[in-house]
Protein backbone atom coordinates (compact mmCIF):
# COMPACT_ATOMS: atom_id res chain seq x y z
CA UNK A 1 0.00 0.00 0.00
CA UNK A 2 2.75 2.39 -0.53
CA UNK A 3 2.27 3.55 -3.62
CA UNK A 4 -1.06 4.79 -2.52
CA UNK A 5 0.38 6.30 1.05
CA UNK A 6 3.81 8.07 -0.98
CA UNK A 7 3.26 8.76 -4.58
CA UNK A 8 5.96 10.46 -4.84
CA UNK A 9 8.43 7.38 -4.68
CA UNK A 10 10.61 6.40 -7.90
CA UNK A 11 8.75 3.02 -7.63
CA UNK A 12 8.48 0.91 -11.14
CA UNK A 13 4.71 2.42 -12.34
CA UNK A 14 3.62 -1.53 -12.57
CA UNK A 15 4.20 -1.95 -9.03
CA UNK A 16 1.92 0.66 -8.31
CA UNK A 17 -0.68 -0.62 -10.84
CA UNK A 18 -0.52 -3.89 -9.64
CA UNK A 19 -1.31 -2.30 -5.66
CA UNK A 20 -4.41 -0.66 -7.15
CA UNK A 21 -5.59 -3.51 -9.17
CA UNK A 22 -5.36 -5.53 -5.48
CA UNK A 23 -6.95 -2.82 -3.64
CA UNK A 24 -9.87 -2.06 -6.00
CA UNK A 25 -10.90 -6.05 -6.41
CA UNK A 26 -11.05 -6.03 -2.73
CA UNK A 27 -13.13 -3.40 -3.09
CA UNK A 28 -15.61 -4.76 -5.36
CA UNK A 29 -15.43 -8.59 -3.91
CA UNK A 30 -16.78 -6.43 -0.84
CA UNK A 31 -19.28 -4.70 -2.64
CA UNK A 32 -20.36 -8.29 -3.69
CA UNK A 33 -20.87 -9.85 -0.77
CA UNK A 34 -22.71 -6.51 0.72
CA UNK A 35 -25.15 -6.85 -2.13
CA UNK A 36 -25.90 -10.76 -2.12
CA UNK A 37 -26.33 -10.19 1.82
CA UNK A 38 -28.96 -7.79 1.37
CA UNK A 39 -30.49 -9.23 -0.51
CA UNK A 40 -30.56 -12.56 1.37
CA UNK A 41 -33.11 -10.63 4.25
CA UNK A 42 -36.60 -11.30 3.42
CA UNK A 43 -38.24 -8.33 1.90
CA UNK A 44 -35.27 -6.32 0.77
CA UNK A 45 -33.59 -5.94 -2.34
CA UNK A 46 -30.51 -4.24 -3.19
CA UNK A 47 -29.19 -3.25 -6.57
CA UNK A 48 -25.07 -3.97 -7.17
CA UNK A 49 -22.66 -1.36 -5.12
CA UNK A 50 -20.58 0.71 -7.29
CA UNK A 51 -18.25 3.22 -6.72
CA UNK A 52 -18.23 4.46 -3.47
CA UNK A 53 -20.25 1.22 -2.13
CA UNK A 54 -23.27 3.55 -0.89
CA UNK A 55 -25.97 0.60 -0.49
CA UNK A 56 -29.75 1.75 -0.85
CA UNK A 57 -31.90 -1.20 -0.19
CA UNK A 58 -35.75 -0.92 -0.86
CA UNK A 59 -37.47 -2.75 1.88
CA UNK A 60 -41.24 -4.21 0.82
CA UNK A 61 -43.18 -3.86 3.78
CA UNK A 62 -46.03 -6.41 3.68
CA UNK A 63 -49.31 -5.96 2.61
CA UNK A 64 -51.45 -6.45 6.43
CA UNK A 65 -48.23 -4.46 7.77
CA UNK A 66 -49.47 -1.57 5.81
CA UNK A 67 -52.94 -1.96 5.94
CA UNK A 68 -52.91 -1.99 9.82
CA UNK A 69 -51.20 1.22 9.88
CA UNK A 70 -53.93 2.87 8.07
CA UNK A 71 -56.72 1.67 10.44
CA UNK A 72 -54.58 2.31 13.87
CA UNK A 73 -52.62 5.77 12.24
CA UNK A 74 -50.05 5.15 14.03
CA UNK A 75 -47.24 3.63 11.90
CA UNK A 76 -44.35 3.56 13.57
CA UNK A 77 -45.66 1.40 16.60
CA UNK A 78 -46.67 -0.91 13.95
CA UNK A 79 -43.39 -1.42 12.25
CA UNK A 80 -41.60 -2.17 15.51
Amino acid sequence: MICLVDSTLKLCPGICMQEKSGVLGELALKAGMVTEKLNEIEGVRCNELMGAMYAFPRIFLPEKAVAEAKVKKCHDFVYR
